[in-house]
């Protein structure tokens, strides 16, 4: 692992070092690939989680909520929609901000013609979506 430290600060490859894996796989219409990059076991992080996500042109995540965690997105890439379990969607672009309230359902959805790639962050820690 090339996690690079000194006096505890750390520098997380994402694509080397990061935990990768494919949510939604076998769901047309929700796969994206995840680097989770800071957790307690990656880095030592107690107060949050983090990563990036990337979904491909058409994809988006389930309708999900985090109970316990507070939620930040970066948009690193690309153009999409967050939405809400009554159906309101709010249009993001390119380096702005997303945030999220614990235990609200949400969606990302890649509304653009290229990947969308999401820096996310949730404290206290949780858990990303199963699909």
């Amino acid at each position: 692992m090339s996690v690079a430290h000194q006096a505890g600060i750390k520098v997380v490859r994402t694509y080397v070092d990061g935990r990768a894996y494919w949510i939604g796989i076998d769901n047309p219409g929700h796969r994206r690939k995840v680097f989770r990059t800071v957790d307690r076991e990656l880095c030592g992080s107690e107060h949050m989680v983090a990563g990036i996500t990337i979904f491909p042109q058409g994809e988006a995540s389930s309708l999900h909520d985090h109970p316990e965690s507070e939620e930040i997105n970066v948009v690193l890439s690309g153009h999409g929609e967050a939405v809400g379990s009554d159906g309101s969607r709010w249009p993001f672009g390119p380096h702005d901000m997303i945030f999220i309230p614990k235990g609200l359902p949400h969606q990302h959805v890649n509304t653009g013609q290229e990947p969308l790639v999401l820096l996310w962050c949730y404290t206290p820690p949780g858990e990303n979506p199963a699909s």
